[in-house]
C-alpha cells in the first residue's frame, strides 16, 4: 500500500506531504505507483483544493486509488459538501437575504 510503502505509518498524512513525495519522486521506477501518486495529487490539488500545509488527507481517498475505484467515486458531491461545509461559518443570515463578506446573496431556501 502507498501509505506504508511511502509515507510510514504515521496517522495523518498532510497534502504537503504528498507534493514533497510527489516533488522526490518517492516512488524510484515504479511507474504504477507513479500514476497513483499523480492521481491522487490531481484529485488533492484541483478537485478538493483546501489549505495545502494543514488539510489532511482522508485514508479513504489512498484505498480508492489504490483500488483503481476513483473513477466511480462521487467527487463533485464531496468537493461540494466541503464547500458547504466551508461556507457555513461564512454565510450570515440577515432578515432576507444571507451575506458572505457583507454582500447580499441571491438564494433560495
Amino acid at each position: 500500500m502507498i501509505i506504508l510503502q511511502y509515507f510510514g505509518v504515521e496517522k495523518a498524512i498532510t497534502k504537503k506531504q504528498l507534493v514533497d513525495n510527489l516533488s522526490n519522486k518517492v516512488w524510484g521506477d515504479n511507474d504504477d505507483d507513479a500514476v497513483k501518486f499523480a492521481i491522487l495529487f490531481y484529485i488533492q490539488s484541483f478537485i478538493l483544493y483546501e489549505e495545502p500545509k494543514t488539510t489532511v488527507i482522508d485514508r479513504k481517498d489512498f484505498a480508492l486509488v489504490e483500488s483503481g475505484r476513483y473513477i466511480d467515486y462521487p467527487w463533485g458531491k464531496k468537493a461540494f459538501d466541503l464547500l458547504i461545509l466551508h461556507l457555513h461559518n461564512k454565510i450570515k443570515h440577515d432578515g432576507k437575504y444571507y451575506r458572505l463578506y457583507d454582500f447580499p446573496l441571491a438564494l433560495k431556501v
